[in-house]
């Protein structure tokens, strides 16, 4: 996701965004340990965007 469609979301959502992105992360893992899944690459992009949400909310928290 681009990091400015993350930015108009409120926090609620940015919430359910990482709950989202953490089943999706967990089933795409054990697709990977089941070699049902050949792109590897999927865990990385889920990862970063988990990452860019966390610093969202982070910089909110921050200028309150």
């Amino acid at each position: 996701m681009k990091i400015n469609d993350l930015r108009k979301l409120k926090d609620e959502e940015l919430n359910a965004k990482i709950k989202d992105l953490s089943t999706e992360y967990l089933d795409k893992k054990f697709s990977i340990l089941n070699n049902s899944l050949s792109d590897t690459s999927v865990l990385r992009k889920i990862r970063k965007d988990t990452a860019r949400i966390h610093t969202i909310i982070n910089e909110r928290k921050g200028h309150e």
